[in-house]
């Protein structure tokens, strides 16, 4: 895949706007397809030459969810992850500690040797390395759905990115996928430079200036991924903290994208096809928490409708409550034309 995303030589030109056409790209993968890219970069052997000067970047409260047996029956098993065949593998992680696994094991493996990662945990070189390889196998998996409840308008395509927790009210994220639970990645790029000027193959040279330019690309879409599902937890905390979907608030991709400072199609492609475990274990689409007005204004009329005792609300009536309790200011047609979506 790493020789898809080759960067254009030649012309200022033709190379500004062949690194936009692999940023699109690398925007374009689904969560499994850039997990096995980044796969694929970490195990170029130029990687391992930079390596002592790339570190793990993980965002603000990142974690990984492990889902140990006893939580697999109650939630969902992830269909591509046989978790019998791993309990030992579990088990270390569980006796290290969420705090220490996480430390050595997502953010420092590429300043770590495996045998300092083995000292530091206090295990041995051999149970080090089988967490890396089940971390290696769990990096590549579908992880398709998490949840016994069908996820709204779920496609077979859509995959389950991370579940959403309450910590002191507020809704924090738990990636699925080991990438994203690793963030982004730190360039010392005065040191690589060094590295590229000890090469003395020109094709080398070139190689690594790709690997790069590949490496910036998915620093830039962890970033985007990032930032958006931040602003989406915030706008719609009070969704999470009361599982009622008609306290969802207006935030059109187009409002989303002018915040991030992308353009509409960008944040299109990265909630499309992208769910959330909710804490109450419902899997929601991404773009269900970006709702134009309409869509909030059919589901608050419909609440409205539902309020008993039962009575005929007039148009005029509904408009008011919708400006009263959701600041949202419709025309009595748009009104009537909501009534008769929210009845059907």
């Amino acid at each position: 895949m790493l020789n898809t995303l080759n960067i254009s030589t030649g012309t200022k030109l033709k190379a500004k706007l062949g690194l936009r056409l692999k940023a699109l790209q690398v925007f374009t993968l689904s969560e499994p397809d850039l997990a096995k890219f980044v796969v694929q970069l970490e195990n170029d052997p130029l990687f391992d030459r930079i390596r002592p000067f790339i570190t793990r970047m993980p965002f603000t409260t990142s974690r990984l969810l492990l889902l140990p047996e006893k939580e697999v029956q109650s939630i969902s098993e992830r269909p591509d992850v046989r978790w019998s065949e791993f309990e030992d593998e579990l088990g270390l992680i569980s006796k290290m500690g969420q705090q220490a696994f996480e430390r050595y094991f997502l953010v420092e493996d590429t300043v770590l040797s495996q045998e300092e990662t083995a000292a530091r945990c206090g295990i041995s070189q051999g149970d080090a390395k089988r967490i890396r390889d089940f971390l290696l196998i769990l990096s590549l998996q579908s992880h398709e759905s998490l949840s016994p409840i069908t996820p709204l308008s779920y496609r077979k395509s859509d995959t389950c990115i991370a579940k959403v927790e309450l910590y002191d009210g507020e809704p924090q994220i738990i990636w699925t996928f080991l990438h994203l639970a690793r963030g982004r990645y730190g360039i010392n790029y005065e040191k690589i430079r060094e590295v590229m000027k000890s090469l003395d193959n020109a094709a080398e040279k070139k190689q690594l200036r790709q690997l790069l330019d590949a490496l910036d690309l998915v620093n830039l879409r962890q970033d985007t991924l990032w930032r958006a599902l931040q602003v989406l937890l915030n706008r719609q905390k009070r969704y999470f903290t009361t599982h009622r979907i008609d306290t969802l608030k207006p935030l059109p991709p187009v409002a989303l994208a002018r915040f991030l400072s992308v353009h509409p199609s960008t944040v299109g492609r990265l909630l499309n096809n992208r769910n959330l475990l909710t804490p109450w274990n419902e899997e929601i689409p991404c773009r269900l928490l970006a709702p134009n007005q309409r869509k909030i204004a059919v589901a608050a009329i419909d609440r409205f409708l539902r309020l008993p005792p039962s009575r005929q609300w007039t148009d005029e009536e509904l408009r008011f409550q919708l400006h009263k309790t959701r600041g949202i200011c419709l025309s009595r047609r748009s009104v009537n034309e909501c009534r008769r979506e929210a009845m059907l």
